[in-house]
């Protein structure tokens, strides 16, 4: 049987999980956005000059899994 103060501590952690990643997906999407742009842009006037050729969404992926966790930390 779970304890009223175990229930309250699920639901304070699926509300951490559920605010994670909100912040995720939006800032996958804007970061999405930004590489696609700089993906459209001459070579010299791009933002990164990148050796390695990721796809975009990997792109997307990786800067916001490390972006994601500062911003989570000032909820």
């Amino acid at each position: 049987m779970i304890g009223k103060t175990s229930h309250e501590v699920l639901n304070a952690r699926d509300v951490k999980v559920r605010q994670y990643r909100r912040l995720y997906v939006s800032c996958f999407i804007v970061f999405f956005i930004v590489t696609a742009i700089d993906r459209l842009l001459p070579r010299q006037w791009r933002f990164r000059h990148s050796a390695s050729r990721k796809s975009i969404v990997e792109e997307a992926k990786e800067q916001s899994g490390n972006f994601v966790p500062y911003l989570f930390m000032n909820l």
